[in-house]
C-alpha cells in the first residue's frame, strides 16, 4: 500500500484515508465558500489563508487565494510573514475545524461523509495516514485489526472529522 498516491480505505470501524484524490483529504479539489463568499479551492487554500489573514500577511492571503494547487498553497504558507507557531498552534485546530464545517456543507461531499462515518448502528472513526505527526499519523499494515495503540501520530484532522460528523449525523 505504500506505493498507492490516494487511498480511503475500510477497515472495520475505521476510514483511513491518505492523499489528495480522496474526498476527505484537505488537498481534494473542490471549491467551497466561507461566510464572507470568498472561494477556496481546497480545505488547505483555507486552512493556510487562514494562517497567513491570523499573521496579518495580505500579500501570501492573496497569494494563496490565486495559487491553483493544494501542493504550491502550502509551499507559500512557509513564507507567512509574522509567523510565530506558538500563536498558530492556540488558533490552528479551531481554523480547521471551520474550514471542515465549510467543506462538507456541500452536499455531495457531506453524503460521502455519512457514508464513510455509519457502520450500521456503530460510527466509524477517521483516520488521516499521510504520516504527519500532528495532522494524521502512520498506519503500517492497513488490513490488520486496528487498535489505538497502533495509531502513531496525533491524527487531529481524523479526530476533528469525527466531531464534525457527530455534530452533523447524530443528532
Amino acid at each position: 500500500m505504500e506505493h498507492l498516491r490516494s487511498y480511503v480505505i475500510v477497515n472495520s470501524n475505521y476510514v483511513i484515508f491518505k492523499g489528495d484524490l480522496t474526498h476527505l483529504s484537505n488537498f481534494y479539489e473542490k471549491p467551497f465558500y466561507d461566510n464572507n463568499g470568498r472561494q477556496f479551492l481546497t480545505l488547505e487554500h483555507y486552512f493556510q489563508y487562514q494562517k497567513a489573514v491570523f499573521f496579518n500577511d495580505e500579500y501570501n492571503a492573496n497569494k494563496i487565494l490565486n495559487t491553483p494547487k493544494a501542493i504550491m498553497v502550502k509551499r507559500i504558507a512557509r513564507n507567512i510573514r509574522n509567523y510565530n507557531d506558538n500563536q498558530w498552534k492556540s488558533m490552528r485546530d479551531k481554523v480547521m475545524y471551520e474550514g471542515l464545517e465549510l467543506k462538507f456543507k456541500d452536499q455531495e461531499l457531506k453524503d460521502y461523509l455519512k457514508k464513510c462515518y455509519f457502520n450500521g448502528d456503530k460510527r466509524r472513526r477517521f483516520i488521516e495516514n499521510s504520516g504527519h505527526p500532528y495532522w494524521g499519523c502512520n498506519i503500517k499494515d492497513l488490513f490488520a485489526n486496528i487498535n489505538s495503540n497502533q495509531i502513531n501520530g496525533s491524527n487531529k484532522l481524523g479526530i476533528l472529522m469525527d466531531r464534525l460528523a457527530e455534530r452533523l449525523f447524530d443528532h
